[in-house]
């Protein structure tokens, strides 16, 4: 399991980057595509490692308050996330929301 930080502008050879200039994302040095949700919601989740996230809370994180939000809309971020990076990243706490898991960082 390689070892994950959220470092904005630099390297972190062997782990999980972006850079606050291009928007560029790397894992384990390779280029990753995400949408600026997705983006937006790995940084929430990653800032808060170890802590429960409320589906509200990371609704309002990723939606201004004209954006009409599918029931889903969270849930297909989340699966994208994981299939992009990790399985094992976020956990669902069912009921409550969701968390990066620290034993996997």
């Amino acid at each position: 399991m390689p070892h994950i930080l959220l470092s904005l502008g630099h390297s972190c050879p062997g782990g999980f980057c972006t850079s606050e200039h291009g928007g560029e994302v790397l894992f384990n040095d390779l280029p990753v595509n995400l949408s600026r949700r997705e983006l937006n919601l790995l940084e929430v989740l990653l800032q808060n490692q170890g802590k429960v996230m409320s589906r509200f809370s990371l609704e309002q994180t990723l939606y201004s308050w004209d954006d009409d939000i599918e029931s889903n809309a969270l849930e297909v971020h989340i699966h994208n996330l994981r299939k992009k990076i990790d399985k094992k990243l976020i956990k669902t706490v069912r009921g409550v929301g969701y968390m990066v898991v620290k034993d996997e960082l």
